[in-house]
């Protein structure tokens, strides 16, 4: 029976956690995402819907659909990845993490000297889940600030906040 609850774990993490916060890479990787997210997929899809390309015009339906999906309403399924690159960047982060440590040695002196193989594993595994659960209320903050900016601007409603059951029913409906 392992035990995953020893002092070793606990240190384990809060450096896994600092050292972490002192790379870069996480910091890049968030900011990325959130370039994306309000760049390809509110900025991009609110001036195809106001300013079609020349000589194009959207119909009324198609135009009011895109604006909902940038929207207070539509926010949650940007949020969720709309853009599509979300999860390439979330195990682009798992790898730079892992990787990182392998390649310049430090996993091996850790496995030697630190705490046992499974405390230091859990533990970097629990850090990658605490940053990337960081990150993603990080993205709902901004996806919902760039929701009401966009309605504000296009003077929609701002009280259609998704709940998660119309997330759900709405998901379902679109497969």
């Amino acid at each position: 029976v392992f035990a995953i609850t020893g002092k070793g774990f606990w240190g384990a993490l809060r450096a896994e956690l600092l050292k972490t916060a002192k790379r870069w890479s996480p910091w890049v990787l968030l900011a990325l995402e959130i370039v994306i997210i309000v760049g390809l997929s509110y900025v991009l899809v609110w001036v195809i819907a106001v300013h079609p390309f020349p000589g194009e015009h959207l119909p009324a339906a198609e135009k009011a659909s895109l604006q909902a999906g940038i929207h207070p309403g539509g926010f949650a399924h940007q949020a969720l990845g709309g853009s599509g690159l979300t999860p390439i960047l979330v195990l682009l982060l798992g790898v730079l993490v892992v990787g990182n440590d392998f390649g310049s040695g430090t996993l091996k002196t850790l496995f030697t000297l630190g705490p046992g193989r499974l405390e230091a594993l859990a533990a970097k595994f629990v850090a990658l889940a605490i940053v990337v659960a960081i990150g993603v209320v990080v993205v709902f903050a901004v996806t919902a600030v760039a929701s009401l900016i966009f309605a504000t601007i296009d003077g929609a409603s701002l009280h259609t906040w998704p709940s998660f059951g119309d997330r759900k029913s709405t998901r379902l409906n679109s497969s």
